[in-house]
């Protein structure tokens, strides 16, 4: 039996926006200190424009 795999389009066009989600390993509260926070930030600026983001508690 043959493995089936997704056909879902994906674009990636230099210069777009791009949305991004994720969510923490086993949902552990990673980013509950304004420390934490801010390292994820600043690794988000870095090289890259960062247009708007949103943390929201689980």
């Amino acid at each position: 039996m043959a493995a089936h795999r997704k056909t879902c389009k994906r674009y990636d066009t230099p210069g777009d926006a791009h949305f991004l989600t994720f969510s923490c390993f086993r949902r552990l509260p990673l980013l509950d200190r304004d420390r934490s926070r801010g390292w994820l930030l600043q690794a988000l600026r870095t090289g890259a424009m960062l247009h708007a983001c949103v943390g929201m508690p689980w």
